[in-house]
């Protein structure tokens, strides 16, 4: 895969957005009480990203589905940070909801 030709990829396109989405959430002042959070949030929503780049760059198909793999898995923990914040009424249940089906809809691609 090229360099550029990751930043055409819905999926990373998708992983743009919420990293975008996740950064205003985070920094509400709602998310004072709990700083733990927002940094967990705002590291792994922007792993999701960095993690495609750089599989975008490997050498090999291998290589390149191992980063998507972590790239997964970070999605995978930001809706479990999400999940804490909705249990500590820091987000609504609809942009919960939201995330789950952009993540959802990312793994289809």
């Amino acid at each position: 895969m090229s360099k550029n030709s990751v930043e055409e990829l819905v999926v990373y396109q998708r992983s743009v957005a919420a990293a975008d989405a996740i950064f205003a959430m985070a920094t509400r002042v709602a998310f004072n009480r709990d700083p733990e959070l927002r940094q967990q949030m705002l590291s792994s929503s922007g792993r999701i990203q960095a993690h495609l780049q750089e599989g975008s760059g490997q050498s090999t198909r291998k290589h390149y589905a191992h980063f998507v793999s972590i790239a997964r898995g970070s999605a995978k923990e930001m809706k479990g940070h999400l999940r804490r914040a909705l249990g500590a009424k820091l987000i609504q249940q609809e942009e919960y909801d939201k995330f789950g089906k952009s993540t959802t809809r990312s793994r289809r691609c």
